[in-house]
C-alpha cells in the first residue's frame, strides 16, 4: 500500500462525504479528523476516524428579514 492511499485533502474528503472544505476543516480543528500540516496544506490521514466519519446536521442558519 502507498502512502497516497493513506492520506487526503481536505476538498478530496469534502467531495467523498458531501460537504464543504469548511466541514472538514472543523473536523480536524475538534478532532472528528486525524491530520497535520505541511506548510500552508492541511493534509487528512485516512484511518479508522476517516472511515467512521459522518458529516451531522447541524440545523440551519437564521436569516433576518
Amino acid at each position: 500500500m502507498k502512502v497516497q492511499d493513506n492520506i487526503t485533502t481536505p476538498s478530496e474528503a469534502a467531495k467523498k462525504f458531501g460537504c464543504s472544505t469548511e466541514t472538514i476543516y472543523n473536523a480536524l480543528r475538534r478532532g472528528d479528523l486525524n491530520g497535520f500540516r505541511i506548510g500552508r496544506r492541511h493534509i487528512i490521514v485516512r484511518d479508522k476516524k476517516y472511515r467512521a466519519f459522518k458529516v451531522h446536521d447541524t440545523g440551519i442558519r437564521l436569516r433576518r428579514d
